[in-house]
């Protein structure tokens, strides 16, 4: 079995690290500190908060993960956010219709027999008490909750809750989750700058919410003895000098990371026990193979103004805005370099990272370097 995972939740000896993160936000968390948790594109958060829950869980506290992605407008955060709470306490039917009637009075829960003769609910929501629902179930986890028995409700791409600024939810859901003393809430998402301007923005509803956590890369330490352990379990040996290569490659970016190590285990596998920078070089050859189709539709949404920006970003992302910038690249004017760079990074091609811009993908500009560089 290969001993590296990417592109889903990473858990159990996949996952890594992490432990001085880990033990900061479970102590914050139990601690009722509210936090935004923010790091560019594929740097674990997802695993790091499926870690801590899950540990969370082991000592008995009462976890809740709601995805926003699924959240389409008021009456879908009622129907997700009421199941998730429900299930959690894993009520019989009996003490599912006495919690309705004592703290849930506008919602009709509607009891179904599954294929397995199991009973299961659906939530109906009615329009007319939609106000009253969605109070009752935002402040239900506190009024379950104590000192004793904290709530901790993780709210992950809450960036899209941007989308519903017609029903006015941001506004709604603070109102209510600002008195909360026995809930603690964790915030995240993909999008980090429009995730951050939420919490940050004195105009918003959610600012100075609470305490912000920056995940940063994995140092190329850690990220060494994890490699030369995972390959080690298969009697293959692996160098620094080629952990180093790994890890330049990828830029230490743990997606990446996992992604690379992966094609390269399946790579040796079945044909050697020791790894040189050859077998590096194809599996990255065979990583921009598999997506080239991928990279091509994405290259080819841009528009030529973009194109041009991203490749002069593909030799340097120093200065970008500047008039040598301009004219070493052939560029037009600062404002609009500007606006093509804010659409890509709201496209999650780039990241603005202190004052350079980068490639989310380190494989993505390996490939666009190789294909449309001169």
């Amino acid at each position: 079995m290969n001993p590296f995972s990417y592109g889903s939740v990473v858990s159990g000896s996949y996952f890594f690290n992490r432990v001085e993160e880990i033990a900061q936000i479970k102590t914050d968390l139990i601690n009722g500190n509210n936090l935004i948790l923010y790091a560019p594109r594929k740097y674990g958060k997802t695993s790091l908060v499926n870690k801590v829950l899950t540990e969370l869980d082991s000592e008995n506290y009462n976890t809740i993960y709601l995805d926003f992605f699924n959240v389409i407008d008021r009456n879908k955060f009622i129907e997700l956010y009421a199941k998730k709470l429900l299930n959690k306490r894993k009520l019989s039917i009996e003490e599912l219709f006495k919690v309705f009637n004592k703290f849930v009075k506008s919602l009709s829960p509607l009891v179904k027999i599954d294929s397995f003769g199991n009973p299961t609910f659906e939530i109906s929501v009615i329009d007319k008490q939609l106000d009253s629902s969605f109070e009752e179930i935002v402040n239900l986890p506190e009024k379950w909750g104590s000192d004793k028995n904290r709530w901790i409700i993780v709210f992950d791409e809450f960036q899209e809750i941007n989308k519903l600024s017609g029903d006015n939810f941001e506004k709604e859901l603070r109102s209510l989750i600002q008195f909360h003393k026995n809930v603690t809430y964790l915030f995240f998402g993909s999008k980090t700058h429009m995730l951050l301007n939420m919490f940050r923005d004195k105009a918003r509803a959610f600012y100075n919410i609470g305490k912000f956590i920056k995940l940063n890369k994995i140092s190329e330490e850690d990220n060494s003895k994890f490699i030369r352990s995972r390959f080690q379990q298969f009697e293959i040996n692996i160098s620094d000098e080629q952990i180093g290569y790994i890890l330049e490659a990828t830029e230490r970016i743990p997606f990446y990371v996992q992604f690379l190590c992966s094609e390269l285990w399946q790579n040796v596998i079945s044909v050697k026990n020791s790894i040189e920078t050859n077998d590096i070089d194809m599996a990255v050859e065979g990583i921009l193979s598999s997506q080239s189709d991928f990279y091509l539709e994405l290259y080819d949404k841009l528009s030529q103004y973009q194109k041009k920006v991203l490749l002069a970003i593909v030799e340097s992302g120093m200065e970008v805005y500047s008039k040598h910038y301009a004219d070493k690249f052939g560029l037009s004017t600062s404002s609009s370099t500007q606006r093509a760079v804010n659409k890509m990074h709201d496209e999650g091609i780039i990241e603005k990272e202190n004052n350079c811009i980068i490639f989310s993908d380190p494989f993505f500009k390996k490939y666009i370097a190789l294909r449309f560089k001169a």
